[in-house]
């Protein structure tokens, strides 16, 4: 598990997020063992912005972007053919649904 973390986030959402860690870092102990550093980036996220985290670690060579318009980029991707579906019926010349 990793003991090095940096967190991206607005600049207004760090100290929600201090106290989040905070509670988290105990459970983390227990469950692993190791203590976590938690840095916060200097490199804001814009403040326009719906909200959320971009977590990296390793070295930045996992990074989890959990902000919600990633979230709703993701799910877009995801029901898209739906969507077209709903909207224009299904394609007569598709072969494969999956």
């Amino acid at each position: 598990m990793e003991e090095d973390i940096t967190i991206t986030c607005r600049e207004k959402d760090v100290e929600t997020i201090k106290k989040a860690v905070e509670e988290v870092n105990p459970v983390y102990k227990e469950k692993t063992g190791k203590t976590a550093t938690v840095k916060f980036s200097p490199n804001y996220l814009p403040a326009s912005g719906a909200g959320g985290i971009i977590m990296a670690g390793f070295g930045d060579r996992i990074v989890i972007n959990n902000t919600l318009e990633n979230r709703l980029e993701i799910a877009s991707d995801e029901l898209l053919p739906a969507v077209k579906t709903m909207l224009y019926g299904a394609a007569e010349t598709r072969k494969y649904y999956s």
